[in-house]
């Protein structure tokens, strides 16, 4: 940007890059020590003693580790618990494209000892919790997430934030995850892509104002706040493009009846009528109703979401259940990049019940989103690589979108919609 001379380190002379402000710079060793040994502290002081018979921390105010380990190893952290069991967990604390390399460097640097004290506990597990600066987890670290529940706090404070962000890794370390989607989601996380907002910060613009509603252009009003987006149905085509997937995924359901909020399906409508309109209902053969209401919005407000849309239809579920057997809510909120809230848990269960990861034969019918039937899953997958519903928007739901922007854009059909982003849009004035 032509703002400095040079670009070495004020303390090492090294070249000040990113990745040496946060992990590398060696006159900085003391500060990275301290943000390594806060974390710890955090966790050490947050683990219940109910469950837990000592605790062993490499650090000043707890018993040393060295009691169980001698002084050849010594991990951040060791828990012993009453039931005989071993937790042995080491904290790294660096830079987002240095999580994997750190996973695999303390992995080997403690493969021996973890080996040695399985001779002393019933069962030893190791935590190789890898984070960046800004809060990013390694997918091995969901380890992590299987000790707070093993202790019984999977509804901490701090329980939420540690499984939203090992989802966020997990989805962006996917084998099928390209570098420039890896690349754009850690600019994502990190708050550094180029924005109006961001862009004013870096003196790159005059402005932080949105070029389409002149709102502020932060991160959350481009993903989930922009007025003109939602009259545009840009919105709407992100989560009916989620619904598409949900709903030809349901339809391999043997003997149920399925209901969606999207052409080509039958609309919910037959059964709720038009006050209330959930996104998906299923009804099975043993009379179990399945009520499914979908939100996609930012990662910040997941169970904001969730929590709106269970106080919306909970009078509806109870109607319901004078009619069928069986009536289950699934409050499936998710963020733009695909995390889950913890109000998803249902889903899966519900996924499991009817069977939907079963493998289907070369002679089940299989619908694909746009209405077409196939013969097993091979048939199927050969149309959806030119199917125009998978890769962009189809023409009739493009049609259905332009006539609810042109003639009524607060149409209590699309009242989920409407409610998700002018909630957020709200989140994003504050």
């Amino acid at each position: 940007m032509g703002l400095s001379s040079s670009s070495e380190c004020s303390f090492c002379l090294n070249p000040e890059s990113l990745l040496d402000v946060v992990a590398g710079c060696s006159s900085y060793l003391d500060r990275f020590t301290w943000r390594h040994d806060s974390i710890l502290n955090v966790i050490a002081n947050n683990l219940p003693s109910e469950h837990i018979r000592t605790i062993y921390a490499d650090l000043s105010s707890f018993s040393n580790l060295s009691t169980i380990t001698g002084d050849d190893y010594r991990p951040d952290l060791l828990i012993s618990t009453k039931d005989n069991c071993l937790y042995i967990l080491e904290l790294t604390v660096g830079y987002e494209t240095n999580l994997r390399n750190d996973v695999n460097r303390k992995y080997f640097k403690y493969k021996d000892m973890i080996m040695e004290q399985k001779k002393n506990y019933h069962a030893v597990n190791s935590i190789n919790l890898s984070i960046s600066a800004l809060g990013v987890f390694d997918k091995e670290s969901s380890g992590f997430i299987d000790m707070l529940e093993h202790f019984n706090l999977d509804k901490a404070h701090y329980h939420e934030s540690f499984h939203i962000h090992i989802q966020l890794f997990m989805v962006i370390r996917s084998e099928q995850t390209s570098e420039k989607h890896f690349n754009f989601t850690i600019r994502y996380i990190n708050n550094t892509l180029p924005t109006r907002k961001n862009l004013l910060k870096w003196g790159l613009s005059s402005t932080s104002d949105c070029s389409f509603c002149s709102s502020p252009e932060t991160l959350l009003h481009v993903i989930a706040g922009c007025k003109t987006y939602l009259d545009e149905g840009r919105f709407t085509w992100r989560h009916d493009s989620v619904l598409n997937f949900l709903a030809s995924t349901l339809t391999a359901v043997k003997n149920s009846t399925l209901y969606v909020d999207i052409p080509g399906f039958m609309n919910p409508s037959v059964i709720t009528g038009d006050r209330l309109r959930p996104d998906l209902l299923l009804v099975t053969e043993n009379r179990c109703l399945y009520i499914l209401e979908l939100t996609v919005g930012y990662e910040s407000n997941l169970q904001v979401n969730a929590n709106r849309k269970r106080q919306k239809y909970r009078d509806l579920i109870n109607e319901q259940k004078a009619d069928y057997d069986k009536v289950k809510f699934v409050n499936l909120s998710l963020s733009t990049l695909g995390v889950f809230g913890r109000s998803c848990e249902n889903f899966d269960g519900m996924l499991s019940s009817l069977k939907c990861d079963a493998k289907i034969s070369n002679t089940d019918d299989v619908k694909c989103y746009c209405g077409k039937s196939f013969k097993g899953t091979r048939g199927l997958k050969m149309h959806q690589r030119s199917c125009r519903v998978i890769h962009g928007l189809n023409d009739e739901l493009l049609t259905d979108l332009e006539q609810q922007s042109t003639e009524n854009s607060t149409d209590s059909f699309n009242s989920s919609t409407v409610e998700e982003n002018d909630a957020m849009a709200h989140d994003a004035s504050n």
